[in-house]
């Protein structure tokens, strides 16, 4: 149950993130990669999109297999944003 929160809390924290980014991206523009943006942005959304569908089958019993599995793919999709952001930023 504690992963379960911190993905949760991960995904909340990673789409403020990008949202605010996106919003100050034309001030930041000569500090950070555009394209790893956008590719955060449809990272984030898919992971949200997965968490919403997912709900029922969370909140169902059984499903152990699925909850299991989600968890891991939930977890490298969180390790997978860290990884755009060290390509996120341009080297000076």
């Amino acid at each position: 149950m504690l992963v379960l929160a911190f993905i949760i809390f991960e995904v909340i924290a990673q789409t403020i993130l990008v949202i605010n980014f996106f919003k100050i991206k034309e001030q930041i523009k000569k500090f950070i990669n555009s394209r790893i943006l956008n590719i955060k942005i449809i990272l984030v959304s898919i992971l949200v999109v997965v968490a919403f569908v997912s709900i029922p089958f969370l909140v169902a019993e059984g499903h152990t297999s699925f909850k299991h599995s989600l968890e891991w793919n939930y977890f490298m999709g969180v390790i997978s944003f860290y990884l755009l952001t060290f390509f996120f930023w341009k080297k000076q």
